[in-house]
């Protein structure tokens, strides 16, 4: 737990616990946990939700709350499916289309 904490910020806006130490190439906090290369936020769903790291189930960031890849925050993962996971990235796309609208109408105004 002490090698988690040295290589972790918390982000007291936003409350995501963001990891500093190894990521991948897509932005994922990456350790050695029991001999393995794993995924930050699956350890940390493997500690603190009982998740089973040979799951078939997949650890995900709630969209409604946590959009850092890096971020371990058990509060901010959820265990879930593939199709959760697609139905999330549509949710943050939703989301992002509304807020670009947004701020072109914002600059049109200005």
């Amino acid at each position: 737990m002490f090698r988690l904490r040295r290589n972790t910020t918390r982000n007291k806006q936003t409350g995501c616990w963001l990891w500093h130490g190894y990521t991948t190439r897509n932005g994922y906090g990456q350790i050695y946990f029991k001999n393995k290369k794993e995924l930050i936020h699956r350890v940390a769903a493997n500690l603190f939700l009982g998740y089973d790291l040979n799951s078939k189930n997949i650890v995900l960031h709630r969209p409604t709350i946590c959009f850092n890849k890096n971020c371990w925050n058990p509060r901010h993962l959820y265990i879930g499916s593939y199709s959760d996971n697609a139905r999330d990235r549509e949710e943050v796309t939703r989301k992002r289309k509304r807020i670009l609208e947004a701020n072109r109408a914002n600059a049109k105004q200005a």
